[in-house]
């Protein structure tokens, strides 16, 4: 099987046919929203489109990835296929064990392994395209078993442990003022607002980013240090 990709870019300089013009085919692509980067899947004598993976290709496309994205999908199912063909077999005939074999030729056996990110999202890519398969009715059933609470059998191992990622000061501004200062993304208030102290909210957000203070610090900070000490009433302590 041979892999393309769509490049609308490209066919003022490379078709050649009196059939159809560029013109007419670029305003074809756009009319049916097929993507620059979309995966072609052809047969490797004929040069004609394998029909169940090309729609897989444009079953991607609707999906409004970004053209790296689109590339890097088709190639993962690509290289499967290619693994295939020595084993005998392909990706719509594929059993079980023939993904598993995959799957220790990409995370042991090549000269580069890949780690278990990577192995991750291609392991993602292809539950995404047998349960696409499957969905259209193309095969009876995925080749690989769906483990515990419908996760695939293929993916790594989840590892517990902790994933630090950096907001943007816009995105923290959101998470302050929408999240714990109980605002609308229009900077109106928010009346379905289910916090009781917003100003308290968007104080310690402010304090425990701008201040320095390590955590346990910040943990002291209470509602006496805000101003913000609702009147309780001597009487209703008894």
């Amino acid at each position: 099987m041979d892999l393309a990709f769509v490049q609308a870019g490209l066919l003022e300089k490379y078709l050649d046919t009196d059939v159809i013009s560029a013109a007419r085919v670029a305003a074809l692509l756009k009319r049916r929203g097929i993507l620059d980067g979309t995966p072609v899947y052809l047969d490797e004598e004929t040069q004609t489109p394998i029909p169940p993976l090309c729609e897989f290709g444009r079953y991607l496309s609707t999906a409004l990835l970004d053209e790296t994205t689109l590339k890097d999908y088709g190639r993962v199912i690509g290289r499967l296929d290619d693994h295939l063909a020595g084993l005998d077999s392909d990706v719509l005939s594929a059993t079980e064990s023939d993904l598993v074999s995959y799957r220790g030729h990409r995370t042991q056996w090549q000269e580069m392994p890949v780690g278990a990110s990577v192995w991750g999202r291609e392991s993602f890519v292809l539950d995404d395209f047998y349960g696409f398969l499957v969905d259209r009715k193309i095969l009876s059933r995925r080749p690989a078993r769906l483990a515990a609470r419908g996760r695939n059998a293929l993916a790594p191992r989840v590892r517990s442990g902790m994933d630090i990622r950096h907001l943007t000061f816009e995105q923290y501004r959101y998470f302050r003022d929408v999240g714990l200062g109980g605002q609308l993304p229009n900077a109106q208030v928010d009346l379905t607002f289910r916090g009781w102290s917003p100003l308290r909210g968007r104080a310690g957000g402010d304090i425990a980013l701008g201040s320095g203070a390590r955590w346990r610090e910040w943990s002291t900070v209470l509602l006496p240090e805000t101003l913000l000490v609702p009147h309780v009433d001597e009487g209703s302590r008894l």
